[in-house]
């Protein structure tokens, strides 16, 4: 199976990208491409829908690992939604998941980053 990528800006700076198929070292540089853009001011937010990513390697995990870096440098955040089980286990078994949020839906996702625009200016 190939890699397919969806990508959506709701918001000025707020981005679904849904991710289709296997995340691997054969793919994993198209999603890289797709995201750069994204990754500059007025950067935001990005949710990852991952409801059909059937596959992530360890490349994928790399490109997930410095997306959200590269967010967190610009203060914004990486969310992902609607993880399949096996995806879910290998990024458990990196122990990578207490890095990302991780939300059931993209409502739920949806409220999180509301919340994030709404105290934007409130940082301490």
């Amino acid at each position: 199976m190939t890699l397919k990528i969806e990508t959506h800006e709701r918001r000025t700076g707020m981005y679904d990208v849904s991710v289709i198929g296997r995340l691997d070292g054969e793919t994993y540089q198209r999603l890289e491409a797709l995201l750069a853009p994204m990754l500059k001011p007025p950067m935001r937010a990005i949710n990852f829908e991952l409801s059909r990513l059937d596959y992530v390697s360890s490349m994928g995990l790399r490109l997930f690992l410095s997306t959200i870096k590269a967010a967190k440098a610009l203060k914004g955040t990486v969310a992902m939604t609607a993880m399949q089980p096996q995806v879910k286990k290998v990024f458990e078994i990196a122990h990578l998941l207490p890095s990302f949020s991780i939300f059931e839906g993209t409502e739920e996702a949806d409220q999180y980053f509301d919340y994030l625009q709404r105290h934007a200016g409130e940082e301490t």
